[in-house]
């Protein structure tokens, strides 16, 4: 087996963003930095931001800065990649927007030390240069592709926008906290100047700015103290630089130092200008003159918390500035301007409003702001000049209303899998956000349910909405139910009728209410049931003809399907008599006239009937034919060799021109498979256990199992999402004008359902906020269905400066209602959540909660915790109590149910407890193992208990002889931040460390633990946990192939999930990795140098470990192969190129042997872990 590791949700923390004009002069695009990709967002007058481009990076984003090359029209991007692969890479969009790398430069160094506070770049656009801070000690000064030469060195290639060029210059060795070019047309100057916030080297003191300028054409800095000398600050909290660049009326302007007490302004005053040109090693006389030669400075006292975005409400004038906090509040703050003086005279705050904790600001003009947030969902809002009541808390007068939202799941710091149903459909449950924005988020995948209206009408069997009202001949004005034994006609609610009333048999006579409904026509003319068809005038209600079944030996009819025309008198009707086999008839005028009647060896199962086909499968043999209409010959095979035989027994057929083209035929079968023919082959999936009915709609099919399905097509191949919705047994697409436009109408035993679906998501993401609870940790009972989770309640404390936390344990029902809540100690949180079972079978269940007390704010290692034992009762106002308590000398890092026992990770110790019900509930300590250094995990694997470490990486227990011993040991050293184990015979462990590496582990018969994969996932794993996203079914339908064993989470709010994948087709999917890797050209590092695994110890190669997003780009490239064969060419797209670069590769040796086609059903398999 191999290991497949695939997103299934991408990451919504958005770190940085740009806006500008990417594409074309006339458009505005917003560039989003989330996780390790890029989004492009283009603003539009009628649906705001719009999604427009997304693609990968290899690297971590560190920065993401827009500037426009000079006599260019259009803007272009730097992205700001981290260690340990840092390099700068210039871009544009293509017409597409898609991200183009132009050029890069690596700013890796061999013997430096990384930055570990500040680690960008900024630009100075006007300038024409650049400067990148990612080593401590010294800063690279880089020409701007289009900028004119000077005195650097070249960079790394020769993009389409010109050569850069670099040099690196030393520093000291103080830590920037944070850095701004103040651009020289803010300070009338020639040359930028460069500011830096640094920490002072004594604690005890402030912060200090340093000021540099810059001469472009050197690529270096005049000497210190050109402009200023260093400026030490008077607010220790000071932690960072607004340049402000543009005043109004020639302004000087210079830049903020923003902190936690004050602002402060300090104005950049321009040299007279006879020393304008002055350079580096000459003498200079004092900017200032003869006096103090420091910078004016203006300054407000505030009290926020440390203020983590920024953004200019006019880019062309930076008097207005608006400051969100991590604690989301935003404020405008006023530069107040001296007319007479030139100068800022004072600074002003105004609150207002809240918003998610920031991390981009960016203005897109006419009063709208988009928040992007590393805690909560990105925002679009809207700022007005009067308070309003949107969003804002009680008593709180805001100007700042919430217009949309974009779901991220960020930061995730734990999550369980469960059973959404019941049903086999899996859930995640997300702990996720900070401070103010904390929340559980409910995971599906599936098409999302709008509800519109319920209506109660028991036991009906299938629907048929009909459009009858002439006044609206494109709005469904009746709904035809059948039940077991009858039909009836029911007027569709409306918005001028909102009463779903029956109708009497009189109305609408022509409409059998006797006998159940096989098939109707939408316009209502034609009717079938088991006696007979009927032609009908749904203006007088008038039988018009009728054929009945009588005609041929007096059998019933069976199976029906009708095909209605363009015209309204056109309609085909195909029917099957019990063991006389197919009849064919067509309505004429008024008339309904059989053009066909073909005898068959065995009864009909299954009918799709369309203008020029027949698809019909049958009992016994389980075959399928397929005939041309109206003659009712093979269209493919014969008589004697049918189309296919299928393995169950087709219930239900579509004929059906799915993303146009050649007609493709889906067969529901007995067995809950749903099979596609095309073009000759055949590929099938699992829909659930039951049998699957096909039902057409104008843009794709909707299977129903279990649950319903919507069936479609993208880029040529067949997809399914399920809808969340359970115990539908029928549906129909219905479009009432004003009422129930574009939705569908589902039955279950009870009711009827009217919804709107949404296609957008495939995972559908579901909201519980928290309020000021902010969710830590989480576990989830199976058989009670109860969750407990704990919360941290944090406020900031202003006077203080600190975060006061409350902790406390809440219960959720299954529904994610709360039922109750235990607060823990002052100071007291939680550090973990468990589910303990005293033993397979019994009734006795517990939710076991570690608590971590930090007596102080400096305390570096907690040295007392709690162990809380509760009750896993279920449904509001059940006991979920307190049953037992222990305190240990430590915080309780993990816990887990093992073997009947309780055992909890206490620092660097493992405790085993029995809970003793007997005398009263009480924990008993019976043993401990303690060769650790932090226990941070612990893992439950049969008789096997897997430790890890937050530095020795994994250690392998058994209990035996009422104590620990140690059965295997991994000698290598990791930061272990996630666990989790795969198999207890054939033990594989799974961990990520902190260096945002995944890894698999072994045991060996020497008692040691082996590697047997490792891979750079690039993202922070959070936690790992058994189970899947996909249904039971569509998990067990490839076991073959691929089978889903792990969901994670990560600190950048992304979901992924990890897969088994059989050996035979891994090893081809590994050569296909390894071409496509080749094929697509990389923003940022080269894949393979990318995913190497990298620890502070050792650069190894990824093995072991297929990427499931690297090979879903096959199917992006796979329609190139058509384009190939119509226009004769590869070189009519680049795509094609790809696409016979990733079948090929570059030499003898990489070519594939196996087909496209076999290829892409691989890699489609790969997509249903999700």
């Amino acid at each position: 087996m191999s290991l497949l590791f695939t997103t299934a949700l991408p990451a919504g923390a958005t770190t940085h963003a740009a806006l500008g004009s990417f594409v074309s002069p006339s458009t505005v695009e917003l560039v989003l930095a989330r996780g390790n990709a890029l989004e492009v967002h283009l603003l539009t007058p009628d649906e705001g931001l719009k999604l427009v481009g997304r693609r990968s990076v290899n690297g971590r984003v560190m920065g993401l800065e827009r500037f426009r090359g000079k006599g260019r029209s259009i803007d272009s991007l730097l992205l700001t990649l981290d260690h340990p692969l840092p390099q700068l890479v210039f871009f544009s969009l293509s017409p597409d927007y898609t991200p183009v790398p132009d050029s890069s430069l690596a700013l890796h160094e061999r013997v430096s030390v990384p930055s570990d506070v500040v680690c960008t770049s900024i630009v100075d656009p006007s300038a024409g240069i650049g400067l990148a801070h990612v080593w401590q000690g010294d800063v690279r000064l880089f020409t701007l592709p289009g900028a004119p030469g000077a005195g650097g060195k070249k960079g790394k290639g020769r993009g389409a926008r010109g050569e850069v060029e670099d040099r690196s210059v030393q520093i000291d060795q103080s830590c920037i906290l944070s850095m701004c070019f103040i651009p020289s047309h803010a300070s009338s100057s020639a040359n930028p100047i460069f500011a830096a916030l640094l920490a002072s080297d004594n604690p005890s003191k402030p912060p200090y700015i340093r000021f540099r300028r810059v001469l472009p054409e050197k690529l270096d800095f005049t000497d210190p103290g050109d402009p200023y000398p260093d400026v030490e600050v008077s607010d220790h909290t000071a932690h960072r630089l607004v340049p402000v660049s543009a005043l109004p009326g020639g302004t000087a302007g210079g830049v903020l130092v923003v902190g936690e007490d004050r602002i402060t302004f300090y104005e950049i005053k321009p040299p007279p200008s006879s020393r304008r040109s002055s350079t580096k090693g000459k003498q200079r006389e004092s900017i200032g003159g003869s006096g103090d030669r420091r910078p004016r400075a203006v300054t407000v006292d505030v009290d926020f918390s440390g203020i983590t975005a920024h953004a200019y409400l006019d880019e062309e004038d930076h008097s207005q500035i608006l400051l969100g906090d991590e604690w989301g509040t935003l404020h405008v703050l006023t530069l107040q301007i001296d007319q007479g003086r030139g100068s800022v005279s004072a600074l002003a705050l105004a609150l207002l409003g809240r918003i998610n904790s920031p991390t981009t600001l960016t203005y897109l003009g006419a009063g709208y702001l988009h928040v992007g947030s590393v805690s909560g969902d990105a925002q679009l809002v809207r700022l007005h000049a009067e308070p309003v009541a949107q969003g804002e808390e009680e008593g709180e007068a805001g100007h700042v209303e919430v217009v949309d939202s974009q779901t991220s799941l960020a930061p995730i710091s734990d999550l369980v899998v469960s059973s959404a149903d019941g049903m086999g459909q899996g859930q995640v449950v997300t702990c996720s956000g900070l401070r103010t924005s904390g929340s559980l988020r409910v995971v599906r995948s599936g098409v999302g349910v709008q509800e519109l209206a319920e209506v109660d009408v028991p036991n009906a069997t299938g629907v048929w909405p009909l459009r009858l009202d002439p006044s609206r001949p494109k709005s469904h004005s009746h709904i035809l139910l059948s039940f077991p034994t009858s039909t009836r006609l029911f007027l569709a609610p409306s918005d001028t009728s909102p009463e779903f009333a029956e109708l009497p048999p009189t109305a609408h006579a022509h409409i059998d209410r006797a006998h159940r409904t096989l098939a109707a026509g939408e316009r209502g003319t034609v009717h079938v049931t088991p006696a007979r068809v009927t032609l009908g005038d749904p203006a007088r209600g008038e039988v018009l003809a009728s054929w009945e079944p009588a005609r041929v030996d007096g059998r019933e009819i069976t199976v029906a399907d009708v095909c209605e025309g363009g015209e309204e008198s056109q309609a085909r009707v195909a029917l099957s008599v019990q063991g006389r086999g197919i009849v064919l008839l067509e309505v004429r005028g008024k008339e309904l006239v059989q053009v066909n009647h073909k005898l068959t060896a065995e009864d009909v199962s299954a009918l799709s009937l369309t203008a020029t086909h027949l698809a019909a499968g049958f009992w016994g043999s389980f075959a399928l034919t397929l005939s041309d209409v109206p003659t009712l010959r093979p269209t493919l095979g014969s008589v004697d060799a049918p189309l296919a035989h299928e393995r169950d027994l087709p219930r239900s057929l579509a004929l059906s021109s799915l993303g146009g083209g050649q007609p493709r035929l889906l067969v529901g079968l007995g067995d809950g498979s749903l099979v596609e023919h095309l073009r000759g082959e055949r590929r099938a999936v699992s829909l659930g256990s039951l049998p699957v009915r096909l039902v057409q709609r104008r843009e794709d099919v909707v299977a129903l199992s279990e649950r319903p399905s919507i069936v479609g097509v993208r880029d040529g191949r067949l997809v399914h999402s399920p809808v969340n919705l359970k115990d539908v047994t029928a549906l129909a697409p219905i479009h009432v004008a004003a009422a129930f436009e574009d939705a569908v109408v589902f039955v279950t035993p009870t009711q009827l359902r009217f919804a709107r679906l949404d296609y957008a998501q495939k995972l559908q993401v579901r909201t519980v906020p928290l309020g000021n609870d902010v969710p830590r940790r989480i576990a989830h009972d199976d058989v009670s269905k109860v969750y407990a989770v704990g919360v941290d309640r944090s406020e900031w404390n202003s006077p203080t400066h600190d975060v006061d936390v409350q902790g406390a344990v809440c219960f959720f029902d299954a529904g994610l209602s709360l039922t109750a809540r235990f607060d823990l100690k002052p100071s007291e949180r939680v550090a973990s959540l468990g589910v303990l079972s005293l033993a397979p079978a019994s009734p006795h269940r517990f939710f076991v909660v570690g608590t971590a007390i930090q007596r102080a704010p400096d305390e570096q290692q907690c040295a007392e915790g709690r162990v809380l034992v509760f009750g896993a009762a279920a449904g509001p106002g059940a006991d979920a109590g307190l049953v037992a308590e222990a305190t240990v000398g430590g915080a309780v890092y993990d816990v887990v149910g093992w073997q009947g026992r309780l055992v909890v990770a206490v620092n660097s110790k493992v405790i085993a407890f029995n809970l003793a019900l007997e005398a009263g509930a009480e924990l008993q300590s019976i043993g401990s193992w303690g060769n650790s250094f932090i226990v941070s995990q612990l893992v439950a694997a049969g008789v096997r208990l897997v430790v890890g470490d937050y530095l020795r990486s994994a250690v392998v227990l058994r209990w035996k002889d009422g104590k620990f011993e140690e059965v295997a040991r991994d000698s290598a050293s990791r930061w272990i931040t996630a666990l989790s184990v795969l198999g207890e015979d054939d033990l594989r462990i799974i961990g990520a460390d902190i260096s945002f590496n995944v890894f698999a582990l072994r045991q060996k018969p020497s008692h040691k633990l082996e590697t047997a994969a490792r891979f750079q996932l690039g993202e922070g794993v959070s936690r790992f946990r058994a189970g899947s996203l996909a249904s039971t079914q569509t998990a067990a339908v490839g076991h073959a192939l691929v089978t889903p064993r792990l969901v994670y989470g990560t600190a950048t709010g992304a979901l992924g999930v990890v897969a088994d994948v059989a050996q035979s087709e891994a090893e081809v999917l590994q050569r296909l990795q390894s071409n496509l890797a080749q094929a697509i050209p990389p923003i940022g590092a080269e894949y393979e140098e990318w995913r190497k695994y990298r620890s502070q110890a050792k650069v190894e190669d990824a093995a072991g470990v297929l990427d499931g997003d690297l090979l879903a780009q096959l199917l992006d490239l796979a329609p190139a192969a058509d384009e190939m064969a119509v226009s004769g060419s590869e070189g009519a797209d680049d795509r094609a190129a790809r696409l016979k670069l990733a079948l090929s590769g570059r030499r003898e040796a990489e070519k594939l042997d196996t087909e496209l086609g076999e290829l892409v059903s691989l890699v489609e398999e790969l997509s249903h872990v999700v």
